[in-house]
């Protein structure tokens, strides 16, 4: 009554664990994140090399700008001031005083301002407006946008 040697010596087969159960649930989705953040961050840093280099075939018009930039009318009167004082500017102080209104100050224009920039920054990699001296002014880019039509956008 020998056993069979294939019969006693047979282990059952090993369990393994999953990473996450090694090291931690929290850790293992941590890291997870982590890695996917880092590959969006690389493929954003692609597109802008694209869209640095299809820069001249691009044209915006008027209302995709105010699309991304503005938040509200306020900042669409805000650009329609600068606008108008053209290429050196105009101060925050008559910027405000032009909307009518008391709550507008020159700190909430430069404030308003600024939130377009970054807006626009982010998608675009252009600005809204820029400090000349005391004044702000529309960029090169923003005059091009705003005293085009579409058919002349066309053309050039």
């Amino acid at each position: 009554m020998t056993a069979e040697p294939s019969q006693t010596t047979k282990k059952p087969p090993k369990k393994r664990r999953a990473q996450y159960d090694k090291e931690g649930k929290f850790v293992y989705l941590s890291r997870r994140v982590d890695r996917v953040d880092r590959t969006l961050k690389e493929i954003k840093v692609i597109l802008r090399r694209m869209d640095k280099g299809l820069e001249h075939e691009m044209v915006f018009e008027r209302e995709e700008i105010q699309e991304i930039a503005c938040r509200d009318e306020v900042d669409e009167q805000i650009l329609w001031e600068l606008r108008g004082a053209g290429e050196y500017g105009m101060l925050p102080r008559d910027v405000a005083a032009r909307l009518g209104d008391k709550r507008f100050t020159r700190f909430y224009v430069t404030a308003r301002l600024k939130q377009m920039n970054k807006k626009l920054e982010a998608l675009l990699g252009k600005h809204v407006a820029e400090k000349r001296g005391k004044n702000w002014a529309l960029t090169s880019f923003m005059r091009e946008a705003w005293s085009s039509t579409p058919d002349e956008a066309l053309q050039s």
